[in-house]
């Protein structure tokens, strides 16, 4: 049933046609990111992959260049809108994971509310509670569970038209989420691998800092998001292996 969710929701969203869009504008260009094979190993990899740069406004869809998400609702203070984002597939070679499957890349989808506390000038602060069903994406399309995380977001205009935007906040998934990154069944232990079954609860403390700019011909932007794990539900899968985890990129598109 939540496959069929998921599909038919992603059906709607690529549905509109582009060309009755009320903005759209698009380019290329390159990304450099580095990630943790998963959050919690200590092995991180480092991509370069080309950037599409992707801007639309219409009446059911809207993207933003990582983003993308349709606004259900929207009042002076609160927002509901409805997003996908994701997470890339991951070898366990080399990991704690070592002989077990390799990780599927990760969508995540569901609805946002944003409530806005303070405006000033340029200036926002918004309490945001983003709700997500995962689905892993491989030979088969699978439901992995649900997300959440209950966040403060502060975004401002800084110096020459940087955007700058700070989010800090708390995770939160179910244990068959949990699951799929950090269980261990009994077919996979072995001297260093115990038996390991994880539980609903909390899933770590984050804090994400991005700093963009966008001329006309040009847009260019780094991120930086850190996880901090200690006291985390799953803290003690022997797939742990630290509790700190850091992802960082930087990109530049040319726009058409």
């Amino acid at each position: 049933m939540l496959k069929k969710i998921f599909l038919f929701s992603v059906s709607f969203l690529f549905s509109v046609n582009l060309f009755s869009s009320d903005s759209f504008k698009y380019g290329l260009g390159l990304s450099i990111v580095s990630t943790p094979s998963y959050v919690g190993s200590k092995k991180q990899n480092t991509t370069v992959v080309p950037f599409p740069y992707i801007e639309l406004r219409s009446k059911y869809i809207n993207i933003d260049k990582d983003k993308i998400y349709n606004e259900f609702y929207n009042s002076h203070r609160t927002k509901i809108e409805f997003s996908i984002r994701g997470m890339l597939p991951a070898d366990s070679e080399g990991t704690l994971r070592e002989g077990m499957k390799d990780l599927d890349a990760i969508v995540e989808i569901g609805p946002k509310l944003t409530y806005n506390l303070v405006t000033k000038n340029l200036m926002k602060i918004d309490f945001e509670v983003p709700v997500r069903a995962a689905f892993s994406i491989g030979s088969n399309i699978d439901y992995q569970g649900l997300l959440g995380s209950l966040d403060l977001s502060y975004k401002n205009i800084i110096f020459n038209d940087y955007k700058l935007r700070f989010t800090t906040g708390l995770g939160f998934a179910d244990k068959k989420f949990n699951n799929y990154y950090y269980e261990v069944t009994s077919s996979n232990v072995n001297a260093t691998r115990s038996e390991y079954h994880s539980k609903s609860g909390y899933s770590g403390f984050h804090n994400t800092m991005a700093i963009t700019k966008k001329t006309e011909h040009f847009w260019y932007g780094g991120f930086m998001k850190h996880y901090y794990l200690e006291n985390t539900i799953f803290e003690d899968s022997p797939l742990v292996e630290t509790n700190s985890a850091l992802f960082y990129g930087l990109a530049f598109s040319y726009i058409f």
